[in-house]
C-alpha cells in the first residue's frame, strides 16, 4: 500500500537547529528499506514546519516500528492513498 504521511512540529519544537535530533530523523528515514518500506518522496515546507512523505509498505505495523525513534519529534498523520490511475480504473472498471 501507499501512504502519505504529514509530520508537523512547531517553531518551538523544530529540530532543524538541533543536530542530534535532525540526524536521528535523517537516519530513520534512510533506514526505511531495512523495514521493508520504500520512501517514494520526502518533501519539506520549512516555513510551515511540515514534512511530507509518500511511502510504500505492506504493513502499518512496519511503519510504526520504523518511525519509532522519531515519533516524539512531530505529530503525524498517516493516510493510505492510491495513485490516480488506479483510482480511475477502480471507478470505471477499466484496466
Amino acid at each position: 500500500m501507499i501512504f502519505h504521511i504529514t509530520a508537523t512540529h512547531t517553531h518551538a519544537t523544530c529540530y532543524a537547529h538541533h543536530e542530534d535530533k535532525r540526524d536521528l530523523f535523517v537516519k530513520t528515514i534512510a533506514s526505511a528499506g531495512e523495514h521493508g518500506i520504500e520512501v517514494r518522496s520526502c518533501l519539506v515546507n520549512a516555513g510551515a514546519h511540515k514534512i511530507y512523505l509518500v511511502i510504500e509498505s505492506d504493513s502499518l505495523a512496519d511503519i510504526t516500528t520504523w518511525m519509532g525513534p522519531i515519533l516524539d519529534l512531530n505529530d503525524y498523520e498517516t493516510m493510505p492513498v492510491v495513485d490516480m490511475k488506479s483510482a480511475i480504473e477502480s471507478i470505471t472498471g477499466e484496466g
